[in-house]
């Protein structure tokens, strides 16, 4: 199956194949398996590749959908405290979570990165001086200091 045939039949579902909406996924293929091609991409890319291209794509997540997908996940929530939510709703309540947090990584992620790795050098250098004081503590038991007077 080339990769247009299998994004052609992503849904099942028919009514998933009536919407007219680019960014919806139908809630019944989140668990199926990736094909191979893409882990194999997703392997040779790596990681922090993989994340710069889905903050880059998700920034462009035009904000007319966001407020919908806000709309959306309040509805959902709304109902899910009133009278419950059926599997299909939700399933698709764990979606927009997902959509809406891929956003706020897309958002704000690059920041939190970096306040990230300031962390992890201030803990680093914490365990250096830590390691210094502890030589130092060990080097007390040498004897007092003599005056060149007293030899």
């Amino acid at each position: 199956m080339t990769i247009s045939n299998e994004l052609h039949s992503v849904s099942a579902n028919p009514e998933a194949s009536n919407r007219h909406d680019p960014y919806f996924v139908d809630p019944g293929m989140i668990a199926s398996p990736a094909p191979s091609y893409y882990v194999e991409t997703a392997e040779r890319l790596g990681p922090e590749m993989l994340k710069k291209m889905n903050r880059a794509v998700s920034k462009k997540i035009p904000e007319k959908e966001k407020k919908r997908l806000l709309r959306d996940h309040l509805e959902l929530v709304k109902k899910a405290t009133a009278t419950g939510l059926t599997n299909k709703e939700e399933m698709q309540l764990r979606l927009i979570r997902w959509k809406l947090d891929r956003i706020e990584d897309a958002e704000q992620g690059e920041y939190l990165d970096r306040i990230e790795k300031i962390i992890e050098a201030q803990e680093s250098l914490a365990k250096q001086i830590g390691s210094v004081v502890s030589q130092f503590d060990s080097k007390k038991t040498r004897p007092p200091f003599r005056s060149k007077s007293a030899r």
